[in-house]
């Protein structure tokens, strides 16, 4: 029988190979004082902080954090970057005119015979991403695609705010195929723009930094809850089936929410969010890399991986372990 959501003939869409990386600079944050009440970033970031975050060393960027995850994702898919037909690069932290990234990042995995582009999305970029994978692997189902979400997110925040702390760099990243006999299987991914939300979080202004306001935890949890609600009824199923969820996490402030509005048991919600902070479109991709790898996620789990992006977007993904 074909899986939910999946139409009738048509090949599912498969993540083969999985990868991560994340700087070696990890800076502790353990013991920043809470927020006085009625703070004005207290409603953006809440009350609590991440553990830790991690920060690219002078000379690092989004490049080398694509390709080290990148390569990572290849080796346990058991394929040569020369296989790679297509490869997907989402980041928006560091946007530059030109040249864009992802022909680069490339050329320096050796997959020469890829095409190879970027995609800013914002946070929301991964669950895109998988959505233009499964368009082309649907014209063509021989193809290998590398799909890699890669953000600095530490260079998008003011210095000195508590937001400094929330934000940190990192990529995740994963190879797709179509039809393969072992791997994860996309279910579905529900997608939508929403341009007359674009204000809740902004870049802009002379020092590029990021802006929130104060409604975005709540404006963030219900999107989320809207796309994981729509996906899960396109599959004909319900938070009950629901394993895992792994969601982009934003802030505490948007998780506390979120947790409360899914109805899910916190011990059913993964996230790196503590040990990793906010790493943008490298959130969900990087969590499923991590607790797959630390046995968490395993075969057969059914999760639920919701996400917003500044634009306004929203979207979530259901993914067969």
């Amino acid at each position: 029988m074909p899986e939910p959501g999946r139409p009738t003939g048509s090949d599912p869409l498969v993540i083969t190979g999985y990868g991560h990386y994340f700087p070696e600079d990890r800076r502790a944050l353990d013991g920043f004082p809470a927020l006085r009440p009625g703070h004005p970033e207290q409603a953006v970031v809440g009350h609590a902080v991440p553990n830790s975050r991690h920060v690219c060393a002078p000379g690092e960027g989004v490049e080398e954090l694509a390709l080290a995850a990148g390569r990572q994702a290849l080796q346990d898919a058991g394929r040569q970057p020369n296989e790679v037909d297509l490869l997907i690069l989402s980041s928006w932290t560091n946007p530059i005119p030109l040249p864009a990234r992802a022909p680069a990042v490339a050329a320096r995995l050796g997959s020469s015979r890829a095409l190879a582009f970027d995609l800013n999305a914002a946070c929301l970029g991964f669950l895109l991403g998988l959505r233009l994978a499964g368009e082309h692997l649907r014209s063509n189902p021989s193809s290998v695609v590398l799909l890699v979400a890669a953000d600095r997110f530490s260079q998008r925040v003011r210095p000195g705010s508590r937001g400094e702390l929330v934000c940190g760099d990192g990529a995740g990243a994963v190879v797709l195929e179509s039809g393969a006999a072992e791997g994860s299987t996309v279910l579905d991914v529900a997608l939508r723009s929403e341009g007359e939300l674009a204000g809740v979080v902004t870049v802009r202004g002379k020092g590029q930094w990021i802006t929130s306001r104060e409604d975005v935890a709540e404006v963030a949890s219900g999107a989320m809850i809207a796309r994981a609600t729509e996906v899960l009824e396109r599959c004909g199923l319900g938070l009950p089936d629901i394993d895992w969820a792994v969601p982009h996490s934003g802030t505490a402030q948007v998780l506390e929410s979120l947790h409360g509005r899914l109805g899910l048991p916190p011990e059913q919600v993964l996230t790196n969010y503590q040990h990793r902070a906010n790493t943008g479109s490298a959130t969900i991709p990087s969590s499923l890399s991590e607790f797959r790898r630390s046995g968490h996620l395993r075969a057969g789990d059914l999760v639920l991986a919701p996400s917003v992006g500044s634009g306004w977007y929203s979207g979530a993904m259901l993914l067969r372990m």
